[in-house]
């Protein structure tokens, strides 16, 4: 009963609305440091662009980032592993584990505070990104590509 429910579990780990909400600010640090240079050349445009920059911000973290994270969709099914991503343009992936070559596993500094990686799917010719899975279920994710692997050969 517990595998089947781990099968149907999303794997993208909740903390990734945060992880983005804190990108989003850090940007919004380094373009307020580029307008505040232009404000010294073009004050009311420089004004202008802030306004814009900041409503452009509030609409980014209040309403796309959780849209964007509950599009998101990855799980385990069978010997496959199904992504399905996009909030504007959709992406729907079925991998079997018998077509991944091998699986990649990074973290960014901020991703390590919130103890998630991104995992990286390579396949002949092609890849896939999973953004913000946690590192339980990357590792879980990891050894069945490597035990279909192993019964390949």
């Amino acid at each position: 009963m517990s595998q089947k429910k781990n099968q149907s579990m999303n794997l993208i780990s909740e903390h990734c609305i945060w992880i983005w909400r804190i990108r989003a600010g850090i940007g919004l640090v380094f373009l307020s440091m580029l307008l505040g240079g232009l404000f010294v050349f073009f004050p009311l445009t420089a004004m202008a662009l802030e306004a814009l920059l900041l409503i452009l911000y509030f609409l980014l973290i209040f309403l796309y980032i959780p849209g964007y994270y509950y599009s998101c969709v990855c799980y385990l099914k069978g010997a496959s592993v199904i992504v399905n991503k996009g909030f504007f343009i959709h992406k729907y992936s079925q991998i079997h584990f018998s077509n991944i070559q091998y699986c990649l596993i990074s973290q960014g500094f901020i991703q390590k505070r919130f103890k998630v990686c991104t995992v990286y799917l390579m396949m002949a010719g092609s890849r896939e990104r999973i953004y913000e899975i946690s590192l339980r279920n990357a590792y879980e994710l990891k050894q069945k590509v490597e035990q279909a692997e192993m019964a390949q050969e």
